[in-house]
């Protein structure tokens, strides 16, 4: 569990995987937020205290005090309900960006 500040509340982390690689000899459990916090308060009821009701995004309407909501880059993970609201997103090329996990998940390396 560790404080999340661009989310303002606290991230529950589970290990994504273990990075043996990059700082070799140290092992790195690579975290990542548990889905659970990104789910929408009827699926997760500990949301309800967040406000969260789009699955993948979180309400920073209170703490921001404007009407806003948070994804993952690129929209990843959010429910499907919303697609109609996603916009398209091209790179410099005019290629389609989609949600990708090896670079939209949040991560936190820990030694």
């Amino acid at each position: 569990m560790a404080f999340v500040w661009d989310l303002s509340r606290n991230g529950d982390m589970v290990v994504d995987s273990v990075d043996t690689e990059t700082y070799h000899p140290l092992k790195i459990n690579m975290n990542k937020l548990n889905d659970n916090m990104m789910l929408n308060r009827t699926a997760n009821v500990d949301n309800m205290k967040y406000d969260t009701y789009i699955s993948g995004s979180t309400n920073m309407t209170s703490t921001l005090k404007i009407p806003a909501f948070i994804t993952k880059g690129h929209f990843f993970q959010v429910t499907e309900v919303v697609d109609d609201s996603i916009p398209t997103i091209r790179d410099s090329n005019g290629d389609l960006i989609v949600p990708n996990s090896d670079v939209d998940e949040t991560h936190i390396g820990v030694e």
